[in-house]
């Protein structure tokens, strides 16, 4: 789909699943086809380049038109075109959408430039405003791509599905060992609401199912000191949960937990796409999955994974 030398840039220097996808982007394609630009800031996305020597510069990505730094960063993008000669610009993430599409409009359209969407927009983002102005938008799933276009008069053509990849070879699948973490349901992704993740340690407790089983949490960082990770704890200490439910960092080498889990558990009330499910598939671990759009997408009932309804007792 894209031709000529890229810049690629990724707004961020986390480690999540835009990260695991651009890994699969960048690891196929020649070293000197493009030059790839992360956030200056610290992060563990910096390590894993570093370990895979993969090339990489950090640059002050400023993404608010209302900021000064702003244009500063838009002129600094422009200065890199200039000099390493590129054509094409790939946005990693939605939220660079307007500061590339200005430096489009400033480069007098010389410049192609592509975006890649995993969020679901909202009315009235800039994202579904701009899109008209890229060459390319990758939208994630049918689901994301959907609510792009909802409500639009003039639908966009310039719109493809790639499904985020999962990043993972069947080599690393051999490697992989039993570990002495017991007995344990899994779930992978950032402690936030809409993860519902203390939805299921409420069911599980109140079901007395850690009579039976454990529950892994892996997703959370280290400096994070949300309300929702405390209210989590809290629930734990209150019901004596300490040696049931576990919480680990997001890590590169999930693979293990994955591999040795009875089951993932994705009780998110938004997904626009689902990588973890795809990721328990790989490692052949059975996927208990929330119906909602995009997961049953990918999972078909009793085939390749269960759809939960949301209720406790059908979750047990």
């Amino acid at each position: 789909m894209i031709q000529g030398k890229i810049l690629i840039l990724n707004s961020a220097n986390s480690y999540w699943g835009a990260e695991v996808s651009l890994m699969t982007f960048i690891e196929n394609i020649p070293a000197h086809s493009y030059s790839l630009y992360i956030r200056n800031e610290p992060g563990d996305f910096e390590h894993l380049l570093k370990s895979k020597n993969i090339a990489f510069s950090k640059i002050s990505l400023e993404l608010s038109p209302y900021k000064i730094k702003f244009y500063s960063c838009l002129f600094t993008l422009k200065k890199i075109i200039r000099s390493e000669k590129q054509t094409v610009v790939y946005c990693n993430n939605d939220d660079l959408s307007t500061l590339v599409a200005t430096l489009k409009i400033i480069s007098f359209f010389r410049i192609k430039t592509f975006i890649h969407i995993r969020n679901i927009p909202r009315e009235f983002d800039y994202i579904k405003k701009l899109m008209f102005f890229h060459n390319k938008v990758i939208s994630n799933s049918r689901y994301t791509l959907n609510s792009l276009v909802k409500g639009l008069v003039c639908k966009p053509t310039n719109i493809s599905i790639i499904h985020n990849a999962h990043g993972l070879d069947n080599s690393s699948f051999k490697k992989q060992e039993k570990t002495n973490l017991g007995k344990y349901l899994l779930t992978v992704g950032r402690l936030q609401p809409n993860k519902a993740q203390l939805e299921v340690i409420t069911i599980l407790h109140q079901k007395k199912l850690f009579n039976k089983i454990d529950y892994y949490l892996v997703g959370g960082r280290k400096d994070e000191d949300s309300n929702y990770k405390n209210k989590i704890l809290n629930y734990i200490k209150n019901n004596q949960l300490i040696k049931k439910v576990h919480l680990q960092c997001f890590t590169s080498g999930i693979e293990k937990y994955y591999f040795n889990a009875v089951a993932t558990i994705i009780p998110s009330y938004i997904e626009t796409f689902g990588r973890a499910a795809i990721e328990s598939g790989f490692w052949s671990t059975p996927v208990i999955a929330r119906d909602i759009g995009s997961l049953c997408e990918i999972i078909e009932h009793n085939h390749s994974g269960l759809i939960w309804d949301g209720t406790p007792n059908q979750l047990t």
